[in-house]
């Protein structure tokens, strides 16, 4: 994985994370050559029990993760004005959620992963892509690929069980 180029006041506290440095209450961009990633980079262990399934009835009763003073604490989101400083500026993100990250199973068991990094070139903006209805060509990269034989039917794998 290539170097992150960060910025950031001095003295921020930063965390070593798997031999990475994150450094918080900063900014932080990455340039990366996707040539030099590897689907490996996005892959960790997440439990099916700490996914939210559907939101709360009280929207602002989900949880709220806080760091402050070099402390991380849990309230909810109703509370959210109590973190911020007065002179803060909140931008809402209105984004759209797509499922990119997409696991098939090939007949014979083994799992061809497809992650949809950005619409292809030829689409002005990602929004002129999200537009679109039928089919948008991506730029994507395949786990397993070199298992996966010309002509070879996969099937979309959903939860545990694998459906055409």
């Amino acid at each position: 994985m290539e170097r992150a180029e960060i910025s950031g006041s001095p003295g921020a506290p930063e965390k070593i994370l798997n031999g990475d440095i994150c450094i918080l209450d900063t900014t932080v961009s990455c340039v990366m050559n996707p040539r030099r990633q590897s689907i490996n980079d996005f892959t960790y262990q997440l439990p099916e029990d700490r996914i939210a399934k559907y939101p709360l009835p009280e929207r602002d009763a989900s949880k709220l993760l806080v760091y402050s003073g070099g402390k991380i604490t849990n309230d909810i989101f109703r509370n959210l004005d109590q973190h911020l400083p007065s002179n803060s500026l909140l931008i809402f993100n209105d984004t759209k959620v797509i499922e990119a990250r997409i696991l098939f199973q090939k007949p014979t068991g083994g799992i061809i992963e497809i992650f949809c990094l950005e619409p292809d070139e030829q689409y002005p903006a990602i929004a002129a892509a999200m537009r679109r209805t039928g089919s948008v060509v991506w730029q994507c990269m395949i786990g397993g690929a070199s298992k996966w034989k010309h002509g070879q039917v996969l099937q979309k794998k959903y939860g545990w069980q694998a459906v055409k």
